[in-house]
């Protein structure tokens, strides 16, 4: 399919089909998927300004998609799947929808995935590399996104951080790698429960981990080195983390604003601050060991409002 038509092929309201080992290239839509309808793409290649536009349920697999403009464009009303895929697009690589991807290469996209129309992301085994801008950003500050999972994936060189969440209820974030982002390897606002387990935050600009304006932030068994800050954790109801090695860091390993509970934590060789305490931070430090960080070890900032208990 190629031209100059307003779509390749589009499967009308109600309608199903299959699309295999096909081309698209110059149209402005490659495949149009409309609301209830359902399409199924594999074995195909796009190069069209929106590569697939979603509405309906949408499955692809083995597909490739080279554009300047956007991979797959869906709504709330889309549920994407997509498998063995690779993207590499001027824009976003998906714009929304219940999305689930596995095995999908996004290389040198504007975002892997950018929106606020996502009910529902799960990424495994993904690798997001060289963004122009954020490797993923999703959520609005209005409409709570259901949840969110980031199962192995690896986010790497993105112009901004590697993924920004806003207002997520649950996250889950397990054996991933962020390194080599511009600003933060992770950032996750507004978000209810966030668990990020078996993970590796290295060599970002700016912070490993920023997580603010949420209710219970917990980071467990991961490996934070050479970031300007460790993790920064702030204004959120509660903050833990154990079993973490936290070392190299530029100003802190830790920067605490916000009631926490650390233990059995590792934090070495920061140029600065083994652990910062600012403002309404407070809570418990046990069995947690900081070493040769280049002024204090722990450097409280404000008077603490709750009790600070170093075990």
């Amino acid at each position: 399919f190629s031209g100059d038509a307003e779509r390749g092929i589009r499967i009308a309201e109600g309608g199903k089909a299959t699309i295999e080992a096909s081309q698209f290239k110059g149209v402005a839509i490659g495949v149009d998927v409309e609301p209830r309808a359902e399409g199924t793409v594999a074995g195909s290649s796009f190069a069209s300004a929106i590569a697939i536009a979603a509405k309906g349920k949408l499955t692809c697999e083995k597909i490739d998609i080279d554009t300047r403009g956007i991979g797959i464009d869906a709504g709330l009303t889309a549920a994407v799947q997509v498998k063995h895929s690779k993207f590499r697009t001027g824009g976003p690589g998906i714009t929304g929808g219940e999305v689930k991807c596995e095995h999908v290469d996004f290389k040198k996209c504007g975002s892997a995935l950018a929106g606020d129309q996502f009910p529902k992301i799960y990424l495994s085994q993904c690798n997001i590399e060289d963004s122009t801008d954020y490797g993923i950003m999703v959520g609005n500050w209005d409409r709570e996104m259901k949840e969110l999972t980031l199962d192995r994936c690896v986010i790497s060189g993105s112009k901004s951080s590697g993924a920004f969440v806003t207002n997520a209820g649950s996250v889950l974030v397990k054996g991933c790698i962020f390194t080599g982002n511009l600003l933060a390897g992770l950032g996750l606002t507004l978000c209810s429960s966030s668990k990020i387990e078996n993970s590796s935050f290295c060599n970002n600009r700016i912070e490993g981990m920023t997580l603010t304006y949420g209710k219970v932030y917990s980071v467990s068994d991961c490996e934070v080195l050479g970031n300007s800050i460790g993790v920064l954790a702030k204004s959120c109801t509660l903050f833990t983390a154990s079993r973490c090695v936290i070392g190299k860091q530029e100003t802190a390993g830790l920067s605490l604003e916000c009631i926490f509970k650390i233990s059995d934590v590792s934090v070495t060789e920061s140029s600065r601050h083994g652990i910062i305490i600012g403002a309404n931070g407070g809570g418990t430090i046990e069995n947690t060991q900081i070493t040769a960080a280049g002024s204090d070890g722990i450097h409280v900032e404000n008077k603490c409002d709750t009790p600070l208990k170093i075990i």
